[in-house]
């Protein structure tokens, strides 16, 4: 199973960084990370940096220039849907934020979760904020379960992960 990874990114070369760091000894031979860069140019030291972790048969670089909205309404998704339309037929989609930092099996546990016939999965990453909403508002996802954890400082979390009983439905 081949994945592509699509990374939107804006002026957040310090995180593009980190994420390489994180990403680089989880991807697979025939793996593409696809880091779709809305309106700028990273310079060459964050290219050089990039390069240095990820092979360069496993990068793409889309450099999308248009006239973006004011409020930038919509533009992270927009550049999500042209880096996969990059994406090699065949390949898993994934979507990697720059600053959501993969933790060390992220990979590992999505391509597990994708093999044993989930169609779409997400979880836990390395952020740096937390929004949280009562679990009232969960409840419109039915057919998932919520299972509460702990963020490493101990405050609550909630986290939608596990398919209620009997379905084989979204993690």
């Amino acid at each position: 199973m081949s994945l592509s990874l699509i990374t939107p990114t804006r002026r957040r070369w310090h995180w593009l960084r980190e994420q390489a760091r994180a990403i680089a000894g989880q991807l697979a031979p025939l793996d593409r990370w696809i880091i779709a860069v809305d309106n700028d140019r990273p310079d060459k030291t964050v290219v050089g940096d990039v390069a240095r972790l990820i092979p360069a048969e496993q990068i793409i670089w889309l450099h999308v220039a248009y006239t973006r909205p004011e409020p930038p309404v919509g533009c992270v998704n927009r550049l999500r849907n042209a880096a996969t339309a990059l994406a090699p037929i065949g390949h898993d989609i994934v979507e990697v934020d720059d600053h959501d930092i993969l933790a060390p099996y992220a990979l590992s546990e999505i391509r597990t979760a994708l093999a044993a016939g989930y169609d779409y999965v997400f979880g836990w990453y390395h952020q740096q904020a937390v929004v949280e909403a009562p679990p009232s508002s969960l409840s419109l996802w039915e057919r998932v379960r919520v299972r509460a954890g702990e963020i490493a400082d101990g405050s609550p979390l909630q986290t939608a992960l596990t398919p209620a009983p009997g379905t084989r439905s979204r993690v």
